[in-house]
């Protein structure tokens, strides 16, 4: 074999023996991974013909939706929706998120319950989803028809897709709202080739996300319904608040050394961003940084842990901080945004306040094709002087030129002119219900 290997390896187009070795090897775990996904569509095939018995007995569709940060919660629509409906009965199962998996058993147990009173608070309905000292315990355990995943990764071995379709549809809605092209992250990974549906933004991504995977197999399909954070948008504020007029900063985590993304701005402009706050006391100020950003400074930028509770505590000192996912209110109630963050970009579009986008010279991921008009309604900065500028024109002076082509660019790609919520309910009600 080796002496075969040796000459294939001598032939015009081969680079080495050990290119050849590798090449069979990808070949060979691709092969493995397609009989793996052929199984989990049997599977699924066989749990649609169960759950259409189980509803055509008037029966419900036990949902689960896998819970990790309040921050990255984003199916609140989805799962209020299905709370009224008289086929789904939805629930919260809380799984480790990635800050989790370097938590003692007792800090994270501790975290839990944290996340219990968050969903507790909107209505809620939790099942247990660890034992004693934080053990992951088998979904099966909780009877599931449908499990909705909330991340693509750090994914518990027994919450796997693969292993969870043996008994239920596996469903997938991203945390954030894409607006560039990243299709190695936002399709390809493991998670999303072993779904049953994965529900996207629009028939763009869905197009998209398909005509990149070529020749790779999946078990399900992909369908464009809009993004359930989105529909929080459309909901009207009613009363006054003390975050009315307030301006966010918002920095993204993806800071440099990370090794992908790289939206962050934050090492270049943060304690600047921080210090125009202090001069400037007459701004109501929020700040809203990503959830993995405190790990990221530790980690990457290696912030000492006091560095980083005197950064954070400045803000509180100033004005006023949001470290979870209820913050589309914010946002409406807001007058100004600066952000480096990705899926910020399009949510906070949906109030049609300016934007303030923090470009990053290490950003390389394309801007997909329909954002562009959305992204040239952004105020684009790249360097200390231009922020200034910019923050003295649009928060001081209050003036914001770029407003009605904003609005046009939200109105053109229809951010806020659907329910997804209803468009996933209506899916899987009709797929199940049809026959």
């Amino acid at each position: 074999m080796n002496a075969l290997l040796k000459k294939i390896a001598s032939l015009p187009g081969m680079r080495s023996l050990k290119d050849i070795v590798l090449r069979r090897t990808h070949y060979l775990a691709w092969w493995r991974q397609r009989g793996e996904i052929l199984s989990v569509r049997e599977n699924y095939a066989r749990l649609l013909l169960k759950l259409e018995g189980k509803v055509s007995k008037g029966g419900k569709l036990k949902v689960l939706f896998l819970f990790c940060e309040s921050a990255k919660w984003k199916n609140q629509s989805v799962y209020d929706l299905m709370a009224k409906s008289d086929l789904f009965d939805p629930y919260i199962c809380i799984v480790k998120a990635d800050a989790d998996h370097d938590l003692s058993d007792d800090d994270f147990m501790a975290k839990v319950e944290e996340y219990k009173a968050f969903c507790r608070s909107r209505g809620m309905r939790v099942v247990e989803a660890y034992g004693v000292g934080g053990v992951s315990a088998d979904l099966r355990h909780h009877d599931p028809d449908i499990v909705f995943y909330p991340l693509p990764w750090h994914l518990q071995d027994e919450h796997l897709p693969q292993k969870v379709s043996e008994f239920a549809l596996t469903c997938y809605v991203p945390y954030f709202v894409p607006c560039r092209v990243s299709v190695a992250i936002h399709s390809q990974q493991d998670l999303h080739k072993f779904l049953f549906r994965h529900f996207v933004l629009n028939k763009y991504w869905a197009r998209l996300y398909d005509s990149s995977r070529y020749f790779l197999p999946i078990a399900g399909g992909l369908v464009g319904v809009g993004h359930p954070m989105l529909d929080v948008f459309n909901d009207p504020v009613i009363g006054e608040s003390a975050q009315d007029g307030c301006v966010i900063y918002a920095p993204h985590w993806s800071i440099a050394g990370c090794g992908f993304l790289r939206y962050s701005t934050f090492l270049e402009n943060g304690k600047a961003i921080l210090e125009y706050a202090r001069n400037h006391p007459e701004i109501k100020w929020c700040f809203k940084p990503h959830p993995t950003l405190r790990n990221a400074l530790a980690k990457f930028a290696k912030w000492t842990e006091k560095e980083i509770d005197d950064y954070y505590n400045a803000w509180a000192e100033i004005g006023f901080a949001c470290y979870d996912g209820s913050y589309p209110e914010l946002f409406k109630r807001s007058s100004c945004m600066i952000t480096d963050c990705d899926s910020f970009l399009v949510e906070y579009s949906c109030v049609n306040k300016p934007l303030i986008h923090l470009k990053s010279s290490e950003q390389y991921l394309e801007d997909a094709p329909p954002f562009k008009k959305l992204f040239d309604s952004f105020y684009r900065v790249e360097d200390m002087s231009g922020l200034y500028a910019t923050l003295d024109d649009i928060v001081v002076k209050g003036n914001d030129p770029k407003k009605a082509a904003r609005d046009k660019a939200v109105k053109e790609l229809k951010l806020n002119c659907s329910s997804a919520a209803q468009n996933i309910v209506d899916y899987l009600k009709e797929l199940i219900t049809s026959n």
